[in-house]
């Protein structure tokens, strides 16, 4: 008797109790709290990394291509609403097409739309995103693509603008010589400093000339 009454003791004091259980479950509630900015600024940074990485290497495709197809290969870097049905805000996805008629302009993709991560975007600062002085780019709510068939992105139809030039046959670009050209890839929402450029960016440079792209980062 004494013995099977030993066990129930044992097997008694073996679980949680009902406080134990809540304690642990406060306990872990906290750590996730304490842990989500964490969390949230390693998502930011790969969020980051990753639209750097893919400006970079549209670029690079678009070189390429304009040297193993021998004909000009154009860039295009969309203005796409922030929300649906509104108007084109920022610069946040971009693709690259064959030119293979000047009169009329036609054009085919290379590629699908390439989007730049969630909550990463193009600096809209001309002195960080030198793109924005491109003389074709334009006006906010202009319908696009200029003189050429209009072309219907998925969820935004042609409300759209876009920045492009063309990568040529020799490696090089149309765009002006002697001068910088480049884009830079920053936080949406993430803290600025005096030129308006998040603390953390990727700035993806183009030769005009040479038409080598190269990605810097702070």
């Amino acid at each position: 008797m004494n013995r099977q009454l030993s066990q129930a003791g044992r097997c008694s004091s073996s679980g949680f109790s009902l406080v134990e259980l809540l304690v642990a479950i406060a306990i872990i509630a906290l750590l996730a709290v304490l842990a989500a900015p964490a969390f949230q600024s390693i998502s930011n940074s790969f969020n980051l990394a990753n639209g750097g990485q893919a400006l970079h290497d549209t670029l690079e495709l678009a070189r390429t291509t304009a040297i193993s197809k021998d004909t000009n290969v154009e860039v295009r870097l969309y203005q796409l609403p922030d929300n649906a049905g509104g108007a084109p805000d920022n610069y946040r996805a971009f693709q690259i097409f064959l030119k293979s008629s000047d009169t009329p302009p036609v054009y085919t993709a290379v590629t699908k739309m390439v989007y730049l991560p969630p909550g990463v975007i193009v600096s809209t600062n001309t002195a960080t995103t030198d793109f924005l002085t491109l003389s074709g780019e334009p006006a906010t709510g202009a319908t696009p693509p200029f003189s050429a068939t209009p072309i219907s992105l998925p969820t935004y139809g042609t409300n759209y603008n876009y920045l492009y030039f063309c990568f040529e046959p020799n490696g090089g670009t149309d765009l002006t010589s002697g001068k910088k050209w480049f884009a830079t890839v920053m936080l949406q929402n993430g803290p600025t400093n005096s030129v308006g450029v998040s603390n953390n960016f990727i700035t993806v440079q183009v030769d005009p000339v040479m038409g080598r792209v190269t990605m810097y980062e702070p």
